[in-house]
Parts: structure tokens; sequence; C-alpha cells
């Protein structure tokens, strides 16, 4: 900012001669890493550097089949395919450029399926199919063990080598993103088989499927440690980091390395009936079985609610586990599955999953030109694999995050000298926890929708529709061990506010109690290609209500969590990505003018999209819930603008703070303000020019996102 900082020197508090860091006193490591911040390349104080970095990516994939006709009624057919992916992001890790990362990924698909036709009104269907992915992302400093050459502790494991994340407050920050390197695997093996029966008017089907899902990804994030300056040492981050002295370092001990497994089935029967010439029924009924996910080593820990406790899936999942709960303080918080009669998922499965389906085709009159369709079916969701690794499995003890934090009397305490002393070790995971609920109700999904179309002229066609859901049982995630912030509840002298579950601070919770609600009217006008000339319009006009859009976290603009978790209902609200109003359109048009030698053979095509924005909720920023504030503001006007522009899109008077010291919560809702919307149209124009009987020659002009004026 240009503004002259008057630095103290930290061993005496006293003013530092000439205010400047002596070189004799600049560390180390603070010299090996200087040259990795880039010279500023732009005349400015602050952002004064820009970066442009090539992003090369590259795919790569190969399909085969095989059909084999092994006798008159028996079929056999085999299909492969992978596909390589190679992709770069120059700025994964800083925004210098000069962190990269690199993103190998590897898929494979394949699948036989035996084919038996045992009367011409009888065949059988036997499949076996796998599918199987493995990501790695690394950084490009990958493989070389960055730490020692710096002069800071080594992670020790090869996996983990690259380079340190350092930041210093008011400077780019430099290092290898924190969750490299990654690697995931997930494998899918399906086994399944179908029965189909013609008889009469009716097509019957009866069949079934199993499925293993495996998901491997060991945690080796933030191995190589974060080390952070904010200036308090010195009044300045840069001369804290000249010096070597931390605010706090942090890394990962050690890191877990989970092995899920989930099991999934169903069986189905339907039966396709053609009840009438002019009506057709479609009827179904799906059972299905989706096990929770296990580790194959029982490294699980889940907090449940109703016993108070962390329960992990088994006591000989780590050679010494007594011994570090007790060392971390937890015995009285820690349970073990077998005490509790709980599965190794440490969830209970739900076996009462049935879907029925149905459909309809109908035309009404004998003509042919208009046909009414509709339907109705129950879709139950599958397990998440992610929530379950990063909340259950990824976690202490089996994961063990340290943060070392600065002692105020002592610069060298925690610095670059010793960035990770024992006695400032702080067990992250400790005093926080997550749970999934154990006895749940599996989310489910049910759909609907009816549609009448009518043939107008002798190519166009318009389709005038209603579809809608409702989400049952569904996913979130919040703060089950919310503090009571009631000052008569506060202890003397604490500061601290109780909690449901005292010893734990908070407890992110996945509960499978929320809902949503989607309503939506679609016109369609589209004309088949013909006479040269081809289009498609659609309209939509939707809205859609949920309790919470993701099981965790939330879009850009969205409330993830609760602000008040003993009134979820509060939270009830438009989802994050509702969009009220949707038009599409394509369209191709071949130039008429087949006589002119210059007009001839012209096409001009295009399509546009034009949509209203999505919703956004107001929030608070650096909140003092201790103090009495609120995350969310209070609510007194509308807040919308006339003429809103990005630096003032809605009218911050209408949403007051509320005041230090209230303990209470803001009124305003979840997602109640719109976003920007956007129109944007591509065209293109072509004319090809046959120079050989099998080589041509095409002329293109392409134009993509054109945007109406800003208004």
């Amino acid at each position: 900012t240009g503004k002259i900082v008057s630095l103290k020197d930290p061993l005496g508090n006293a003013a530092l001669p000439g205010n400047l860091i002596p070189a004799s006193r600049v560390h180390a490591v603070s010299r090996n890493v200087l040259p990795f911040y880039p010279a500023p390349n732009l005349p400015a104080q602050v952002n004064n550097f820009r970066a442009n970095r090539a992003d090369t990516d590259h795919w790569d994939s190969f399909l085969g089949k095989i059909d084999h006709r092994l006798t008159g009624k028996d079929n056999l057919s085999g299909r492969y395919m992978r596909r390589i992916n190679n992709q770069e992001n120059p700025f994964g890790g800083s925004d210098t450029g000069l962190f990269g990362n690199r993103t190998p990924e590897n898929l494979s698909l394949g699948g036989v399926t035996w084919t038996r036709l045992w009367s011409p009104a009888l065949i059988h269907e036997l499949r076996l199919g796998f599918a199987r992915q493995v990501q790695t992302a690394h950084s490009v400093q990958y493989g070389t063990d960055w730490n020692a050459q710096l002069g800071l502790p080594s992670p020790g494991n090869p996996e983990a080598y690259g380079f340190p994340r350092i930041t210093v407050r008011d400077l780019v920050t430099i290092g290898n993103a924190a969750d490299q390197p990654m690697k995931f695997t997930t494998s899918d093996l399906e086994l399944g088989g179908a029965l189909t029966l013609v008889r009469d008017r009716h097509i019957r089907k009866f069949g079934g499927d199993a499925i293993q899902m495996q998901f491997y990804q060991p945690s080796r994030n933030n191995m190589r440690g974060a080390f952070n300056f904010l200036g308090r040492w010195t009044n300045d981050p840069f001369a804290d980091f000249l010096l070597g002295y931390l605010n706090n370092a942090t890394r990962k001990a050690s890191g877990a390395d989970p092995q899920l497994i989930s099991w999934m089935g169903g069986l189905f029967a339907q039966d396709d009936w053609r009840a009438s010439r002019s009506l057709t029924l479609n009827l179904g009924l799906r059972y299905e079985v989706n096990l929770p996910m296990y580790d194959r080593r029982d490294r699980l820990a889940n907090f449940v609610p109703e016993y108070g406790k962390i329960v992990i899936a088994d006591r000989k999942s780590l050679p010494d586990m007594d011994q570090v709960i007790q060392q971390a303080g937890l015995a009285e918080r820690v349970g073990y599955a077998s005490g509790y009669g709980l599965p190794r998922s440490l969830a209970v499965a739900n076996r009462k999953m049935l879907a029925p389906r149905f459909g309809f085709a109908w035309r009404p009159w004998a003509t042919n030109r208009m046909v009414a369709r509709g339907g109705y079916g129950i879709f139950y969701a599958a397990s998440l694999a992610n929530p379950v690794r990063g909340d259950l499995a990824d976690v202490f003890p089996f994961s063990v995050n340290q943060t070392f934090n600065r002692q105020t009397s002592d610069p060298n305490v925690v610095s670059f000298s010793n960035p990770f002393p024992v006695s400032r070790v702080a067990l992250e995971g400790v005093n926080n926890s997550a749970g999934f609920q154990v006895w749940r109700s599996p989310p489910y999904l049910q759909c609907w929708n009816v549609t009448l179309e009518r043939e107008i002229g002798a190519a166009s066609a318009i389709e005038i529709a209603y579809v809608g859901s409702k989400g049952t049982h569904l996913g979130r995630r919040y703060n089950v061990n919310q503090p009571f912030r009631d000052p008569a509840l506060r202890p003397t002298g604490s500061g601290a506010f109780p909690r449901p579950y005292s010893g734990i601070s908070d407890i992110d919770y996945y509960a499978f109690g929320s809902n949503s609600t989607y309503n939506a009217g679609v016109l369609t006008w589209r004309r088949r290609f013909a006479r040269g000339f081809f289009f498609r319009m659609n309209y939509v006009y939707a809205k859609s209500i949920d309790d919470a859009s993701q099981l965790q976290g939330s879009s850009d603009g969205g409330y993830g969590g609760a602000q008040d978790a003993r009134n979820l209902s509060l939270e009830r609200g438009r989802s994050d990505f509702d969009t009220g109003h949707t038009m599409t359109m394509s369209f191709s048009w071949q130039a008429p003018f087949r006589r002119s030698r210059w007009l001839r053979g012209w096409q001009l095509t295009g399509s546009g999209r034009a949509y209203t924005g999505q919703p956004f909720t107001a929030k608070t920023s650096n909140v003092q819930l201790d103090q009495g504030e609120a995350n969310r503001p209070d609510r007194i006007a509308k807040g919308m603008l006339d003429r809103r522009t990005p630096e003032r899109w809605f009218d911050l008077s209408a949403f007051p703070l509320v005041p230090n010291g209230a303990f209470r919560f803001g009124n305003s809702g979840r997602n109640i303000l719109d976003g920007p919307g956007w129109a944007g149209i591509n065209l293109g124009l072509y004319r090809r020019f046959n120079t050989g009987e099998r080589s041509y020659l095409q002329l293109r002009w392409e134009v993509f996102n054109l945007r109406p004026p800003p208004h």
C-alpha cells in the first residue's frame, strides 16, 4: 500500500535500526525460499504481477467391441473402452504459475453379455461388467524433497515430496497445493440379468443386478507442512518471514488409508402393456438394497448423538488404539461398535426400499396428430463415498493433523528453525468430530410428468408439459453441537457457552430429514428438417424449494449448514440451483438459391440460451458469535435495486446487522436474493466446396457467446 511500517525487534521489542532487517539475521530457509517469489512485472504497489502459462490437456480414447454367435440360439458380445487423460493446471498451487498440478487419469469400462433365445417369445440375458477410474493429482515439483533442500523438516514419505506451502500475508502464496499429492481409485463390479417374455399384448421383463463399489484414496495432503506469517512479531508479515518467525504451522503427521466398500442391488418386474390401439401402459416395480459403506480394515469413527459418543468400528483397527485414545483425552468420549450392537459400517441398512413405476402413452382421438404421455416413479439415492471418506475415515485417530501456534513470549519456539515443536503441538480433530445418522430412512425422489404433444402442419409440433418431483429423507450436514448462545447460561469467567455434548467442540453431522419440491412448466415448439430449415425452441418456467441443496456445503452464493441447528426449518427456501425462467433455441437453415453460383451451398446455424439468475443468501462477514452477533443479517425490506451493478447488486440498507450483544439469529432467510442471469447466442456460417470425388473444402465462420448490450 506504500504505507511506512515501523518494524520492531521481536527479541527485545525495540525498534529495528534504520527500520531494516540486518542481512545477518535473515534466516537461511528464507534465503532459500526468496528466489521463488517472482519480481513485479506491473507498475503498481499492489496486484503488480501477472502470469501467463500454457495449459495443455490431452485425451486419448480407445473402444472395442466383439460379437460372436455361439449357436443358433446363443450370442456372446463383449465391449471395452479406455480413456487416458492428462490435464494440467499451471495455477493449481499458486497464482505465480510456478507450482502447477498435473492430473493423469485412466478410465476403463468393459463387459460381457450372453443372450439366450429360448423361443421367439422368451429371451434371457446375463451380463457382467466393470468400471475402474484411477486419478492422480500431483505437483510439478513432485518427487523432489524440497523441504530438505530448503532446510525444513522432510515429510519422510517419498509420496508426499514436493514444495511446502508458504503464506506471507499481503503476498502471493507459493508452494504446492495443500491437498497434493492425491490419488483415488474407484472400481465397480456388476452382475445382472433379465428375462423377457412376450405374450399377446404384453412384454414382461424380470431381472435383477448386484453391484460392488470400492473406493480407495490415501490421505497424503499437507505432509510437507504449511507455514504462515501474519506480521505479529515485527508489525510486518514479510519481515517476520525474513526472520523466520512463524505465526503458526500445520502438517499432517500421519494419513489415513481408507479402503471403502459398499454393496447395492435390486430386483425388478416390468410390463409394457398395449391396452388398446390408442393406449399403452408401462407398469413396473423395483426392490432395492443399498448397504452402507464400510472400511476393509474397520477404520471408521462416527459420532452417535443417541449415545453422546464417538463410536469406532473396531478396537483392533489400530494396534495401539487404547493408548492413542487415552493420550488424546478421549477415553470417556469413545466407544466401539461391538459395545452398542452396531455393524462395522456404523450405520444400519434399511431394507424397505420399494420403487413403483408407471407410464402411459395415449392418443385421445383417431387422428395421429396428438398424443398425451405421462409417468410416475420413485428413485432411491445411492451412498456417496467422499463424505464417508472425508468425515468418518480421514479423521482422528486414523489420521493425525497437527497445528503449532506461536508462543507470544518467545519467537524462536515456532520458527523456521523449529517449525514443529512437540511442546506446541495441538491435535486437530480431537476436539471436533463428525457423524452420520445411524438409523435413517433412505433418501428417495418421486418424479412425475404429463406431456401433451400436437402436430402442426406437415413438419412442426408443439409440446406442453408439466414436470414435478419431491425429494424425501434427503441428507444435509450441519453442526449438531452448536452452542447455546444465551448469556444466562454462560459460566462466569469461562467465556464458553455450553453445548449439547460437552467436551467436544463442533460436530459436523449428516442427518437425513430434509426434503425438496420442484415444479416446472415446459413449452416446446420444434420443426423437423424440411425444405432446408430446422428449429427448436424451448421455454421452462420452474421453481425449486428445499431445506438444503447439497449433502455438504453449498453452491456459490448459497448457505451451507444451518444458522440455527435446533430449528432446521428456517433453512427452507429456494434451491441453490433454482432458475425461474430458461429459454433455449437452435436452428439450421440452408440457402435455397441453388441456381446462384455464389449463394448456393451456404448454411446458417445457431443456438442460444437465456436464463434468469440463481438465488443467493445475504451473509455477514467477520462475525463474533460469542459477542452475540449472527451469521445472517436482519431483513427490513425487499432489498432489490432497480438498477444493479457488480459493485452494488442489492440494497445493503435493507439488511441491517444483528447488533453486538443481541444473542439471536438474523431473520433474513436463505436464498432470498436473485443473482445475475445470462443471455447469449452462437452463430455459424458455412459453405462446402467439392474439390474432388473424395475431398472437399469447407469455409467456416463462427462466433460464440454474442451477448445483448447491458441495460
